[in-house]
């Protein structure tokens, strides 16, 4: 994040926000049921494009985190 601030500084925000909940994942995607769900989590990017392995995603995701918070 630091590089990134450095580079666009002015240019680019951070928007954060939240996971879908199960009502949101329930009403928008018919053909996912309440396993896949807790397997995946609410992150909708995983919903839009199936073709992304979700155990992939979640390491890349964790891995992403640890390294912007420095842990």
């Amino acid at each position: 994040m630091q590089e990134i601030s450095k580079s666009l500084a002015g240019r680019c925000g951070v928007l954060n926000m939240m996971n879908l909940s199960w009502r949101e994942v329930a009403e928008s995607f018919k053909t996912h049921g309440g396993q896949k769900y807790i397997f995946i989590g609410g992150f909708p990017e995983l919903y839009a494009r199936p073709e992304i392995d979700p155990h992939f995603w979640h390491a890349s995701y964790l891995s992403t985190y640890l390294e912007v918070m420095k842990i």
